[in-house]
């Protein structure tokens, strides 16, 4: 019966904890959809929606982007089915694995009210437990500033080694993805660089950039399916795609940019700079042989693999061009 449903606790702490990708794509999670929920508009008009979900440790790349994203793909599905949602509170906890439970409070799309967290016995007795690691956000705000958790140190390791090759090579414009923009993006401003932000599809971390006043890639803020991909700019000179997925999602994600830019018929110099996940000690060689395919021109300028947080990642630059880089380039501090 359309708007029966007064409230609906949808949980995913079961099986496997969710990856950074899982909760980037939560407005495609089948349960609204298969109960009907929103499709039917079950819902009433001012529901209270739970979600509560069991991720992994290393998800986070600024402070609370678990929440953030499943909040904004909550957001999504509502909307695409006449929903709005006036707020949003959020608790978090440990149990084998962190833990994060998501309370929204639909509102109709069309009402623009004052944002707030939910109210009466249920926001009452969040904020009333006392167990370790438990965490209560009355409201929390998405579009807050960012803060960088340990995962943004590894790019430390590299920022120093891509600023020199830019340096020789005389770069004005750059394409960029890292996560969160915390360390190279800095750096890239500091030496006076033209810099394009990707997200690669991450919304909070487009509103983020737009916050900041800075360059977003042009497709970015397109709803692009899986077949496509952003695209840098004409004139950019390097691109710099340092992800934390691994090389297969890495390739899924930044192999046809790369390879289209690298075979760009007037590409005359340049250089791609790429990083990923790399507990496969084979990985890098398969990448970077794959994006050398059929480009002359271009060759394998420095591979570095290196741990930081427990975890190894793999690190390339290719350069397109005659001019010599590598004296510029030693491998990362371990």
């Amino acid at each position: 019966m359309p708007g029966s449903v007064d409230a609906a606790w949808l949980s995913y702490e079961g099986g496997r904890s969710h990856t950074a990708t899982d909760l980037l794509d939560c407005r495609e999670w089948p349960h609204l959809r298969l109960l009907g929920l929103l499709v039917h508009r079950r819902l009433a008009p001012r529901a209270m929606l739970a979600v509560s979900i069991a991720y992994g440790s290393t998800v986070d790349i600024w402070q609370g982007s678990a929440a953030d994203w499943v909040i904004t793909g909550m957001r999504q599905a509502c909307e695409h089915h006449g929903y709005g949602i006036g707020g949003a509170s959020v608790i978090k906890y440990q149990a084998n694995a962190p833990r994060l439970v998501v309370m929204v409070r639909l509102q109709e799309k069309s009402v623009s009210e004052p944002v707030r967290g939910l109210s009466g016995s249920i926001a009452e007795e969040a904020a009333s437990v006392r167990s370790k690691g438990w965490e209560y956000w009355h409201v929390w705000e998405v579009d807050r500033p960012k803060m960088p958790t340990a995962d943004s140190g590894r790019l430390f390791l590299v920022v120093q080694r891509i600023s020199a090759a830019l340096r020789r090579m005389n770069a004005r414009s750059v394409f960029l993805h890292e996560p969160g923009f915390f360390i190279v993006l800095p750096a890239l401003l500091d030496m006076a660089l033209q810099v394009t932000c990707c997200a690669a599809r991450d919304l909070v971390l487009s509103s983020e950039i737009a916050r900041r006043g800075l360059k977003l890639c042009a497709q970015c803020g397109l709803d692009l399916s899986e077949s496509e991909h952003c695209r840098a700019p004409e004139d950019a000179d390097a691109l710099l795609l340092l992800d934390r997925c691994g090389p297969a999602a890495w390739q899924r994600r930044w192999a046809a940019l790369s390879r289209e830019w690298l075979r760009a018929p007037a590409r005359a110099g340049g250089l791609v700079a790429l990083m990923f996940e790399g507990s496969d000690a084979s990985a890098l060689a398969a990448v970077t042989a794959g994006l050398l395919d059929g480009v002359v021109s271009a060759r394998v300028a420095a591979t570095a693999t290196f741990v930081h947080s427990s975890r190894r990642w793999a690190f390339a630059i290719i350069h397109v061009g005659d001019d010599r880089i590598e004296d510029a380039l030693l491998p990362p501090a371990h």
